[in-house]
């Protein structure tokens, strides 16, 4: 990207991080592998760029301090990454410029933490396909999950088309580190019989899952759950509020009652996670 002003891009990426808590790292890609990429770390952020010209390819790192402060250049010679190879790059460019695209699930090369993406492509004026992106780790999603108070008991989930899980108030159970890697986590595999119950209620019956409410049993009691669908680009994602029977409000044993405010719980939810993760974001 060599006739990209970097530094421009440098400033309008950390600002969008700093404005956007939700997001993990903003990037371009352009269709002959350069690649431009900002993102948080613990101290500041990290910059990389991959500039190509012809055969010759150069990566450079470097890191910027919270105060600013612009740490040295650091080349990486054996770095591998291709955008064009990545979901994101994939996604956004198959029939050129067009909406904003949604990834489903998977690991992101730097941090190899679970994450989506969103992607929207445009061309240059001389012709040249580039695609701008986001990133969203799972983490943050199950932060915001893990932040919501639904009456004495309640819990949601977020599960795309695919049963995979997307977010949940534990972090940790959103992630598979036992085969040596990070994988996603089915809703058959999550270690929550809740909230695998109540999914599982919605697939059982074949139900649609928008305005649609579910009784459901484990080993610890009775519950019950509602759903809204958001729609994500292409992609579908499932929001399930649940909660023991009657727990949302104590002391209330009318079914009607019961239901009424489970369904506004849902709606809230739905409305937060539109809210903060919707394509115009």
């Amino acid at each position: 990207m060599a006739a990209v002003d970097t530094a421009a891009l440098e400033r309008a990426f950390i600002g969008e991080l700093e404005r956007t808590p939700q997001l993990s790292g903003v990037y371009v890609g352009s269709d002959d592998g350069s690649f431009f990429f900002v993102t948080r770390e613990d101290d500041g952020y990290l910059v990389k760029a991959i500039d190509v010209d012809g055969d010759d390819r150069v990566v450079e790192l470097r890191r910027v301090a919270p105060d600013g402060v612009v740490g040295p250049p650091e080349l990486v010679f054996d770095d591998t990454y291709d955008p064009r190879e990545r979901p994101w790059f994939q996604n956004a460019s198959v029939d050129g410029p067009r909406e904003v695209e949604w990834t489903a699930p998977y690991v992101f090369f730097t941090s190899s933490q679970l994450g989506v993406s969103t992607s929207v492509a445009a061309r240059t004026a001389d012709g040249r396909l580039v695609v701008v992106g986001a990133d969203i780790e799972l983490g943050s999603l199950s932060g915001f999950l893990d932040t919501l108070r639904i009456g004495p008991t309640g819990r949601a989930v977020i599960v795309d088309q695919a049963n995979t899980v997307i977010a949940h108030p534990d972090s940790d159970l959103v992630q598979d580190r036992s085969i040596g890697g990070t994988a996603t986590v089915s809703i058959a595999d999550l270690d929550d019989p809740r909230a695998r119950a109540a999914i599982g209620s919605l697939i059982s019956a074949g139900a649609t899952p928008d305005r649609r409410s579910m009784d459901f049993d484990t080993p610890q009691g009775a519950g019950q759950a509602a759903f809204r669908t958001l729609e994500v680009g292409r992609e579908t994602w499932t929001v399930a509020v649940y909660a023991e029977r009657g727990a949302l409000v104590q002391g209330l044993t009318d079914a009607r009652s019961d239901e009424r405010l489970l369904r506004s719980e849902e709606r809230r939810v739905g409305k937060e996670c539109r809210s903060r993760w919707s394509p115009e974001h």
